[in-house]
């Protein structure tokens, strides 16, 4: 009787063992399910349009700054309860990213936050109440919120004052510096009234300071030559080229007319494209080459080549290009006039380019010829016809 009065006294402390644990269970769960039942509280925010206006000393006014240089519109949730400093301070870390922009550092400037008028807006409203942005949209009556921040540089004497702490600073740390000799090697002390250094110290430094600034105006005047040079043979070959040019324009044909037997010329020009024009039959490729070369300054010289990459001589027969497309290629030396290889009969724009100004588009000069006429003796011309026409006839 005694053994099973134990045994039941253990089963019944381990049921309300059992019990408890169950019990505890289930308040927690009880606990979890009523905390995430119960709301969170959420801030309310506002879509809210923020733009930049950075004051301009040329202008000497606002201007907006665009979104090229940092600036444009950006559009971002501002809480509802939120000042006019905290709205300063987003638009802050917008706009002047690492605390700097293209216009300097943001503590060199003076900032205030505008509407869309670029009326300032203070920190507390008329009627004493604090500026939110909640009482801001229901003072304007709108859903679409504009608001801008307005920069300025400081002027000189508001920068040294908000800097006067670390100016102090810089001073004694300079000061302190002045005190060690700038020649350490004389070991002496120098005094508020003595000159830097010997006089044979202070001779050396001036010719140092006078050979560098020789050195540095010739550098100076070596740039500028170069440039001079360089500007010179631009306006050299731009006037060769134009010269090049009008010599070849004066020298093309006219096209034939309709009745007249013709050949079409098709020419792939590297800076015009596709060029075409019509030649009489009996013409030769230096009229293709004068009116190719008449029509723009480069290439300046040039050979006229077939689809196997063989150059078409001037000499040759306008009719070796009938029915093929001519490719343009540009060279050092264009092909001569008459014959490759023969210089002596040449004009612009054929053969070597070396003495080129000095040709003519016509016939070339004979120094054997009268230059004026002065050398003429010129006799007047008779009615009747003279008795002796020639030395070798008798008399009439």
């Amino acid at each position: 009787m005694r053994e099973r009065s134990d045994k039941e006294t253990k089963r019944q402390l381990v049921t309300e063992l059992l019990n408890k644990k169950k019990s505890k269970q289930r308040k927690t769960i009880t606990n979890r399910v009523t905390e995430s039942k119960q709301p969170q509280k959420m801030v309310k925010t506002g879509k809210v349009q923020i733009g930049w206006l950075h004051f301009s000393d040329d202008h000497q006014r606002y201007i907006s700054v665009r979104l090229q240089k940092g600036g444009g519109t950006r559009e971002v949730d501002v809480p509802l309860n939120a000042d006019i400093q905290q709205i300063i301070q987003i638009a802050e870390e917008i706009f002047f990213s690492d605390g700097r922009c293209i216009f300097g550092a943001l503590e060199d400037m003076e900032v205030a936050l505008t509407n869309f008028k670029c009326e300032t807006l203070r920190i507390s409203t008329p009627e004493g109440d604090p500026f939110t942005l909640q009482h801001y949209i229901h003072q304007c009556k709108t859903t679409r919120v504009h608001l801008y921040l307005k920069s300025k540089k400081k002027t000189f004497p508001e920068r040294q004052a908000s800097h006067s702490g670390v100016l102090d600073q810089v001073v004694k740390d300079d000061e302190s510096d002045l005190l060690v000799p700038v020649f350490p090697e004389n070991e002496r002390e120098l005094n508020g009234d003595q000159l830097l250094g010997t006089s044979i110290e202070r001779e050396g430094i001036r010719k140092a300071q006078d050979q560098e600034f020789a050195q540095s105006l010739a550098l100076d005047k070596r740039k500028e030559e170069k440039k001079r040079l360089e500007v010179c043979s631009e306006i050299e070959k731009a006037s060769r080229q134009l010269h090049l040019k009008q010599a070849r324009l004066r020298r093309v044909e006219l096209e034939p007319d309709e009745y007249e037997s013709k050949v079409d010329v098709s020419v792939r020009h590297p800076v015009l494209g596709l060029i075409s024009r019509r030649f009489h039959v009996f013409s030769t490729m230096a009229a293709v080459y004068d009116w190719v070369g008449s029509l723009c300054l480069t290439p300046e010289q040039f050979r006229l080549c077939g689809f196997d990459g063989k150059c078409l001589l001037p000499s040759s027969s306008v009719q070796v290009a009938e029915r093929t497309m001519l490719y343009m290629s540009e060279c050092d030396n264009a092909p001569n006039l008459l014959v490759e290889g023969d210089d002596d009969v040449n004009f612009q724009g054929f053969g070597d380019t070396y003495d080129e100004l000095s040709l003519d588009d016509t016939l070339p000069f004979d120094s054997s010829m009268p230059q004026s006429s002065q050398h003429l003796s010129i006799s007047p011309v008779s009615v009747s016809p003279p008795n002796q026409l020639m030395d070798e006839d008798g008399p009439g």
